[in-house]
């Protein structure tokens, strides 16, 4: 009722001796919509592809960020990488820029993932069915040593962590980690929070290691990053890489599942919206809206697909960074300004001041300066 390789430790194929039916474990099967994870390649990165330094949370590659808690002193950059594994083009770096040789009790820094918490319902954690989840990606640092992974079920708040170790500098190394089914604690909302959270450690204080976290239990700090024992800023010589991220309920991991460009972009747009797509011309058109006094002309803006949440706007602060045609006149805004937003369009006004124009009036929303010009809206988990 098996088929196992002479050397395996568990069956390839399993077979029901009664209703004909069998298990599989299939490394690279043909099938969509395995991943659980959104942009595990790395391609998309509607906000830029290299941050400045010290820039927390989501910077660059999208639904990715990096937070620094109580590392003092130190400092990094984010960008989209352009090294990467074969079958891959880009990547999340991580790169030192203050280096802290000595870490403080409460500091952590890791790279971090969310999932929806209704994407994450059939996983039927909480229950006696529960599902167990592995997470494979390729890692590339000159920091070799014991890194932690964490997995946080936010509405349990349960944790679970594992420790895998680098063991090449400067090469390109693939993980797979697998986490048992949580049968235990409540079970995923059907809602649009949070749901599995992913820490990727790459430092850690003593006061994040010190509880075994390698079971799921109780979500606790002393448990946050057990088994990690890497600084990755005890020198500025140090960076980090991760890509070909993929989650999925099973306990082998698959080949990563490729998607479009375009399938990817949507899947990012749900969550971060640049409204301009990132290279605008000059006078590119991107709204239309109707005068209602001399200040303020109201307009519609459509998102290209349903966003998590009600979104907040960024645009600019910039002078003459977008203007307003009227008629044959064109009136120079500095930004753009949030008036109303719903999950699937918003509307806004553009910061003209004064000007002499007719109630009821058509205006046409441009960019003016491409080098400043931008309006972006975010419903981040």
């Amino acid at each position: 009722n098996a088929i196992r390789g002479t050397g395996a430790s568990s069956d390839a194929i399993s077979v029901n001796s009664t209703d004909g039916t069998c298990t599989a474990k299939i490394t690279n099967p043909p099938l969509g919509s395995r991943r659980l994870s959104i942009n595990g390649a790395m391609n998309v990165a509607q906000r830029k592809t290299a941050a400045d330094t010290e820039d927390n949370g989501y910077a660059t590659v999208d639904r990715y960020a990096w937070f620094g808690a109580n590392v003092s002193g130190s400092a990094s950059t984010q960008q989209q990488g352009t090294n990467a594994p074969d079958g891959f083009k880009k990547c999340y770096r991580i790169d030192v820029t203050t280096a802290v040789t000595s870490l403080a009790t409460n500091a952590y820094s890791p790279i971090y993932h969310a999932i929806e918490s209704k994407d994450c319902t059939y996983l039927a954690a909480g229950t006696s069915a529960a599902k167990s989840i592995t997470i494979s990606f390729w890692v590339r640092t000159n920091k070799t040593g014991n890194y932690c992974l964490n997995v946080k079920r936010h509405d349990a708040s349960r944790h679970i962590t594992s420790a895998y170790t680098v063991s090449s500098a400067d090469t390109w190394e693939k993980k797979v980690i697998t986490f048992p089914g949580d049968t235990s604690g409540n079970q995923f909302n059907d809602d649009n929070g949070h749901g599995l959270l992913f820490y990727w450690h790459l430092s850690s204080g003593t006061g994040y290691t010190s509880v075994d976290s390698t079971s799921w239990g109780t979500a606790s700090n002393e448990g946050f990053c057990y088994g990690q024992t890497v600084n990755i800023f005890d020198s500025t010589s140090n960076y980090f890489e991760l890509t070909g991220v993929q989650v999925e309920a099973s306990d082998h991991a698959t080949d990563f599942e490729h998607r479009s460009y375009a399938d990817e972009l949507a899947r990012c747009q749900r969550y971060y919206y640049d409204h301009l797509g990132g290279f605008p011309e000059d006078e590119t058109p991107y709204g239309v809206g109707s005068v209602y006094n001399s200040g303020y002309v109201f307009s519609y803006i459509p998102f290209k697909v349903q966003m998590r949440a009600k979104p907040t706007l960024e645009s600019n602060d910039n002078a003459n960074s977008h203007d307003v045609l009227i008629g044959a006149t064109a009136h120079a805004s500095s930004k753009n300004v949030l008036t109303n937003a719903g999950t699937s369009s918003a509307l806004i006004y553009p910061w003209v001041g004064t000007i002499s124009v007719t109630a009821g009036d058509c205006g046409i929303l441009r960019t003016a300066s491409t080098s400043n010009c931008k309006l972006r809206f975010s419903a981040e988990l």
